[in-house]
């Protein structure tokens, strides 16, 4: 199972206070057949172990790529088997015998 784009953003928000590398490390193990999620956790190692920014700056970049297209594909979109939910009318699916 993969990671949903609502876990990828707590992680971008652990950017902000600092503690993205305990959350990186926490969702990686939990979502331990995501391979785009394993990818971006051995960059970001890579980043522990070289000090660079610019490898940071990548794993967040790459983390926002993740986000923007995870949330694309829960969206549902034109895949969802009715567009409109509220029409759902149970006649659809029942055939009703006319006495």
């Amino acid at each position: 199972m993969n990671a949903s784009f609502h876990v990828l953003e707590d992680i971008l928000k652990g950017f902000d206070s600092g503690v993205e590398g305990s959350l990186i490390e926490k969702f990686s193990k939990r979502y331990d057949k995501d391979l785009e999620l394993k990818q971006v956790s051995q960059l970001y190692q890579q980043y522990l172990l070289e000090k660079n920014s610019a490898k940071k700056d990548a794993v967040k970049k790459r983390i926002e790529e993740l986000c923007a297209s995870r949330k694309f594909e829960s969206s549902g979109a034109k895949e969802l088997h009715m567009s409109d939910r509220r029409k759902f009318d149970s006649k659809m699916f029942y055939k009703h015998e006319e006495q």
